[in-house]
């Protein structure tokens, strides 16, 4: 994306990129670091089936209301994920994340978190500070338990925790 090019853009979905697959390649890591990151108006952004192996560099979309980001190889959360403090969607579904960073407890207009099908062993201990939360899928991790501040959540209208074979 060119510079001062789309500047009203406020959804963008990009699917199925592999370029495992034999598909055109496509340096998406030079992309997301260069273009996306230059969207700063984004308020959905979706990235889907497309092999990330680390969160993309989009720290200036700091209006972004919706993320989803399935099925793609993501190990971690930077701890700029705190400057999405408009979020209320954040789809994680199929990655390889084994902890959250503390500083998803600053996204306080969350309202549904899905993280199913990680490899998540535990929960920042501070998740009750997500007070708009409402739907919360940790089905299919490995977590042992669940911290006391879930408790503090009392938005919460579902919480899934399926096939987490480590807890009691």
């Amino acid at each position: 994306v060119p510079d001062n090019s789309l500047p009203n853009l406020n959804e963008l979905v990009i699917s199925y990129i592999d370029a495992r697959a034999g598909q055109p390649q496509l340096q998406l890591g030079s992309f997301f670091s260069t273009s996306i990151n230059k969207l700063t108006n984004l308020k959905l952004l979706t990235i889907n089936h497309c092999n990330l192996k680390i969160f993309p560099n989009i720290k200036d979309c700091t209006k972004l209301e919706e993320l989803t980001l399935i099925k793609n190889d993501i190990p971690s959360l930077p701890d700029t994920i705190s400057n999405f403090t408009e979020l209320r969607s954040l789809n994680l579904n199929s990655n390889l994340i084994e902890n959250l960073t503390d500083s998803i407890s600053n996204l306080t207009k969350l309202q549904e978190v899905d993280l199913e099908n990680n490899r998540l062993v535990e929960l920042p201990y501070n998740i009750g500070n997500l007070t708009e939360l409402e739907i919360l899928n940790l089905n299919n991790n490995n977590l042992s338990d669940l911290p006391l501040s879930i408790s503090q959540l009392n938005k919460l209208e579902n919480i899934s925790y399926r096939r987490n074979t480590e807890l009691i």
